[in-house]
């Protein structure tokens, strides 16, 4: 899954920063984040990697978070035919409410 980078910054200083130290504050995290010095690299070379690896690896499917979020179902129903899952409707709006925010944030809170 990818994302604009607009919303990385946002989720990589959030989660990337809850278990370590992180002393600099916002301004230095960004730039942390543009040279590279995060845990995935810089973000532009790892999108980058998995886009081209998709175009030549049939075992990579490349989903962006905004179309998950525009299309659910779409999305969802792309992502079971890719592994080989059914994908009726059913399954489909199950997935979506178990994958909702809230739900996901419940989960979260209580580590699951």
């Amino acid at each position: 899954m990818i994302s604009h980078w607009n919303q990385v910054w946002g989720m990589g200083f959030h989660y990337g920063t809850e278990n370590i130290t992180f002393e600099g504050g916002w301004d230095d995290f960004v730039q942390d984040w543009l040279d590279g010095n995060v845990e995935t690299g810089k973000w532009f070379d790892h999108v980058a990697g998995w886009y081209a690896r998709s175009k030549s690896d049939p075992n990579v499917l490349l989903v962006r978070y905004e179309d998950l979020k525009m299309n659910a179902r779409g999305t969802i129903h792309n992502i079971a035919q890719f592994v080989g899952l059914p994908a009726d409707d059913d399954t489909i709006i199950s997935v979506i409410n178990v994958t909702r925010f809230e739900k996901m944030r419940e989960a979260d809170e209580k580590d699951l």
